[in-house]
């Protein structure tokens, strides 16, 4: 969070610095190709900014093409900033986002069937335009504006997302055929972020998508619409069945080190909300007296999620949405009384403009099923390692976490950790119901499945994240205050002292260039 607020003085310093710096690690004079990389300049947050600046000049030096970036509309309070920003990396041509530009949208609210709410949300997820599944990223796009859960109806201001979605792709198709872009570099590839790499895809061009926003960070290379809900940060199974052959025994032992400082909690961002400072340590005993739990029943707590924020940022799920997963989950258990059934809040809840919460939703089965309970507020997720039998979630990272400690867990979609043979994955809707059913049966983790997990996590936090060392330190929370001067002060001091192609993330990302792959590997942790 910032206001990009910074004196004349700090800001000059920074623009000439960087302009500097850039001429003369790809000189203007260099010629270029009539081709273009397409670079998303529309969040205004300085991590994004810059970080998809310094990856568009590194792909630049290597393709030898011209940068186009796409900017927000004139209107926009940052625009100026941004600008100044994006020109200070040598970047010289520029196209403002077209909120205005004209297509046919003929579909209103009154089309759709609202008798199965359910059938209608997947209808609208599905839907496509120009063969381009765009459904789903309005879908997201609604409920991360709004603060919804879910979609309750479908009416005119969820058509109108549907249509801004279509507007987006409409206009980044005609850019990158007239400008023969070959490749878009981009902080986001969900929400209307999603429609420019979609496009791009459709148009055989190559999608980097960079993330987060500060450091470490990785950049996924994407080549095909079937890859277009891949996370990230999720390993593939060839990058990850290498590393099991290669390095198992080391991925294990740094998994099992990196785990146990996420679970003491910490100052990191990817350290804290769930364990650590401003929670609670509860015993087993304090637990079960505090929720009244019945001592001779299994514990199985379901881990809930940010409603809001990008049901569909992975391949797949069992539902149509969070919201809709949990109230299908809570209507299961009501009638599995053989359980103690905890349901966690997400410790982030609050800085997403929440108008649904699991709090909301799962309050009255708490009030009617004596089984059923909500975990304090205050719980520090520590507490329920030595309590719980197993966790539920769709895609959290507590499914991770508990497994490296040996506790099961279950999922109802993909998760950037699903698929690698640590957890328990229904195919359907009745499957995961029947799971739930039976999880008491459940047996504590092998510890074959717990080195998975294990080497999972080193693959997760360390292999498939690089150290940009250009980038001042940044929050990769949205919701964290950043001091905008001393950020920008900072890129400049940095500027001062480095040679670009010393730069973990310029070896690692030509490397990466080399060999095609999806990701950018770190393989300096390996030796370390």
């Amino acid at each position: 969070m910032s206001d990009n607020t910074v004196s004349h003085k700090v800001m000059n310093e920074f623009l000439s610095t960087n302009k500097q710096f850039w001429e003369d690690f790809f000189p203007s004079t260099t010629a270029l190709s009539d081709e273009a990389i397409m670079v998303e300049l529309l969040i205004s947050h300085i991590g994004y900014l810059m970080g998809n600046c310094i990856i568009a000049k590194y792909l630049q030096k290597r393709l030898k093409t011209r940068i186009i970036g796409i900017l927000p509309p004139k209107t926009s309070p940052n625009y100026g900033f941004t600008l100044n920003i994006a020109q200070s990396y040598g970047i010289t041509e520029f196209i403002d986002q077209d909120l205005d530009i004209g297509f046919n949208f003929d579909m209103n609210a009154e089309n759709f069937d609202h008798s199965d709410i359910r059938a209608l949300r997947e209808e609208f997820i599905n839907m496509e335009f120009d063969g381009v599944p765009l459904g789903d990223l309005a879908y997201d796009n609604y409920l991360r504006t709004t603060g919804k859960g879910t979609i309750e109806k479908v009416d005119h201001e969820v058509v109108n997302h549907l249509a801004s979605i279509i507007r987006d792709y409409v206009f980044y198709d005609m850019i990158i055929k007239q400008q023969k872009v070959v490749a878009t570099v981009q902080g986001h590839t969900v929400y209307n972020y999603g429609a420019m790499a979609r496009a791009a895809l459709k148009n055989g061009a190559v999608v980097y998508g960079k993330k987060p926003a500060g450091n470490p960070l990785t950049v996924r290379r994407y080549t095909t619409l079937a890859e277009k809900r891949q996370y990230e940060f999720r390993l593939t199974q060839d990058e990850f069945s290498q590393l099991i052959s290669t390095k198992k025994e080391f991925a294990v032992q740094k998994g099992r080190q990196l785990m146990d400082e996420r679970i003491k909690g910490g100052t990191n961002s990817e350290f804290s909300g769930a364990y650590g400072e401003g929670k609670k340590l509860y015993s087993r005993e304090e637990l079960i007296k505090k929720l009244n739990l019945t001592t001779d029943k299994p514990i199985v707590c379901i881990m809930s999620h940010l409603f809001p924020d990008s049901p569909h940022a992975f391949n797949s799920i069992l539902y149509n949405d969070y919201y809709e997963w949990l109230e299908e989950t809570l209507l299961a258990i009501k009638d599995i009384p053989e359980i103690n059934w905890l349901v966690k809040e997400h410790p982030h809840l609050e800085h997403y403009n929440p108008r649904h919460s699991t709090t909301e939703l799962a309050t009255p089965f708490a009030k009617k099923y004596p089984h059923i309970n909500l975990t304090p507020g205050d719980l520090d997720t520590n507490s329920l390692l030595p309590v719980v039998h197993a966790i539920v979630t769709c895609a959290g990272t507590a499914g991770l976490e508990f497994s490296t400690q040996g506790i099961p867990c279950i999922l109802a979609g993909e998760s950037h950790y699903s698929g690698f043979g640590f957890t328990i994955e229904a195919k359907s809707k009745e499957g995961y119901v029947e799971q739930l059913k039976n999880v008491g049966k459940l047996e504590k983790l092998s510890q074959d499945k717990i080195d998975l997990a294990l080497a999972y996590t080193y693959a997760f936090f360390k292999l498939v994240r690089v150290h940009c060392a250009l980038l001042p330190k940044i929050s990769d929370r949205f919701f964290d205050k950043t001091d905008i001067s001393q950020t920008i002060k900072e890129a400049t001091d940095i500027l001062k002292n480095i040679n670009p192609e010393d730069d973990p993330t310029y070896i690692n990302f030509n490397r990466q260039l080399d060999t095609k792959a999806a990701h950018m590997i770190n393989f300096d942790v390996l030796s370390k």
